[in-house]
């Protein structure tokens, strides 16, 4: 028998307002970019000049079709802390869609 060794990934979907940043922290981004060259590299150097380090990167398919290039990313910070929000303003150029899901502490719910 053939076992499963892919982890389960869950998303908490809450009410309550965001957790306040403990200086532990990773945030969850989805993002769109344009399916052309060079698309993803210009997102990758925004985190790479603010010093936000991605944990893990996802790819998806584009739902609406092939124009795009959908991502789930997982980064270190707080989406409250200065250096995430900006990273996340610079980021609303390269890309043509941008969602925060939601921050938590580090090693409270890991993507894998």
């Amino acid at each position: 028998p053939k076992t499963n060794t892919r982890p389960s990934r869950f998303l908490v979907v809450s009410t309550v307002e965001q957790a306040m940043a403990t200086g532990a922290d990773r945030s969850l981004l989805f993002f769109k970019v344009v399916h052309a060259s060079g698309a993803l590299a210009r997102v990758l150097a925004v985190f790479n000049s603010f010093g936000v380090n991605l944990e893990n990167i996802h790819p998806y398919a584009d739902p609406d079709g092939g124009e795009h290039a959908c991502f789930f990313a997982e980064c270190t910070g707080h989406a409250s802390e200065a250096q995430l929000a900006q990273t996340l303003q610079e980021l609303r150029a390269c890309t043509t869609h941008l969602r925060c899901l939601g921050s938590f502490v580090s090693g409270a719910a890991p993507m894998s």
